[in-house]
């Protein structure tokens, strides 16, 4: 599959968030380190890798159930990684 510019924009409509609004992710903004956004989302990537392996193996076993599971997984790190290189980005600009 070639990605597309209406590709990219949903997966960063996914990742999109508010700062503002409560919750982790207000915590972590305030913390304006990007260093640690980095690291964080590096972290994330690599769990997200692992997650997307187990999810082929479960696949192959044919266990639906838990394959969606560590799909699922996958897309939620993806997505925080991005977040967090977002405001790695805003930072450092």
């Amino acid at each position: 599959m070639h990605p597309s510019s209406t590709m990219i924009q949903k997966i960063l409509r996914e990742a999109q968030f508010n700062p503002k609004s409560p919750g982790t992710m207000r915590m972590i903004a305030g913390m304006e380190d990007p260093s640690y956004y980095e690291k964080r989302a590096i972290e994330l990537i690599h769990e997200s890798g692992a997650d997307r392996l187990t999810a082929l193996s479960c696949e192959l076993a044919k266990s639906d159930d838990k394959a969606q599971h560590y799909r699922n997984g996958y897309h939620q790190k993806m997505n925080k990684a991005i977040q967090l290189l977002a405001l790695a980005r805003i930072i450092e600009s």
